[in-house]
């Protein structure tokens, strides 16, 4: 059984406030911007391995599988897309899969790419964007994300 990696109360308030605004902030720069900082995406790091460490040695190997898992298949994407995921998205990858953990990570930025195709299908059907057009995608890991803690057993056998 797999969950997002959540400290004991009152760590996890914290922990998830954090996230939150890693996340919220990672999105607004990137709808506006079309990047995302890497001051933040360090700073997201940096706070989500300290609160593993606050969880113990489980919690810290957790953390830093997920922080690798989720940063080394985004950076496979980005390779292969030749750039159009752009290396500010394997950042924050690398920051989600720190907070979340190695499986909750992965399925958050599944959530992420089913949203964000699915919506840059409906754009590309009304004609609203074309083919060589990008999407951000930190708000679609946001959501990704946000699934993940409304419904942690959704799409889980």
């Amino acid at each position: 059984m797999w969950t997002p990696l959540l400290l004991p109360w009152p760590w996890a308030a914290g922990q998830q406030a954090v996230l939150v605004g890693v996340l919220l902030g990672a999105s607004i720069v990137d709808v506006k911007q079309r990047r995302i900082p890497n001051l933040l995406n360090l700073a997201g790091a940096l706070l989500a391995f300290t609160f593993s460490l606050l969880g113990g040695k489980s919690f810290f190997w957790s953390s830093l599988k997920g922080s690798l898992t989720v940063f080394f298949l985004l950076l496979l994407l980005h390779l292969i897309s030749r750039g159009r995921l752009g290396l500010g998205d394997v950042k924050l990858g690398f920051v989600l899969g720190a907070f979340l953990g190695p499986e909750a990570g992965l399925l958050a930025v599944t959530w992420a790419f089913l949203i964000g195709g699915g919506v840059a299908l409906v754009l590309l059907l009304m004609k609203k964007i074309s083919r060589e057009d990008s999407l951000p995608l930190a708000p679609f890991f946001a959501l990704g994300t946000l699934i993940l803690y409304l419904d942690p057993h959704l799409w889980v056998p």
